[in-house]
């Protein structure tokens, strides 16, 4: 800290954080301060693309049969731990609507349950058959992959054989 007479300025006496001989940093460090507080604003939203994805429809079928529609069929890429799970339809169809990531997932079946209506009470989850193997129920022992490749994936039969 300093203290300095400026003849210049009609108060006669000027106060700096810098010494005397550094007055020339003043305005440069004025400007990199700028600069550095303005840099990380515009590198905002410059980062990776989002990763492609893709949706889904088509049928379930277990044993060549349409899987019965009280049940869902779950995707999940044990890679990445993405995932979706659908309620099957009549006739064992099913809609991914909702994009995911593509790649390579593991299918199973998951119990589910409809959705409540206004105000009532929720339905009991339906288990999964015991007519469908045991190894459809769980993503790490089931052998069913599906691909879900960019942009729209119709008509996408999963079989599950018996």
């Amino acid at each position: 800290l300093s203290v300095s007479i400026d003849r210049t300025r009609t108060r006669g006496i000027s106060w700096s954080p810098f010494p005397p001989q550094a007055d020339f940093m003043k305005r440069p460090f004025r400007r990199f301060s700028i600069v550095f507080l303005v840099l990380p604003l515009i590198t905002i939203g410059c980062g990776e693309d989002a990763p492609p994805t893709g949706t889904a429809s088509g049928t379930v079928t277990v044993g060549g049969k349409p899987a019965p529609e009280s049940i869902s069929l779950t995707l999940l890429d044990l890679e990445t731990g993405q995932g979706t799970s659908v309620a099957i339809g009549p006739e064992g169809k099913f809609e991914i609507a909702k994009a995911i990531r593509v790649g390579t997932y593991n299918a199973f079946f998951t119990p589910s349950a409809p959705p409540p209506a206004d105000g009532a009470e929720p339905a009991p989850v339906t288990p999964v058959p015991a007519t469908i193997p045991e190894k459809y129920h769980n993503e790490t022992t089931t052998d069913v992959k599906v691909e879900i490749k960019e942009g729209s994936n119709p008509d996408l039969t999963v079989e599950f054989p018996t």
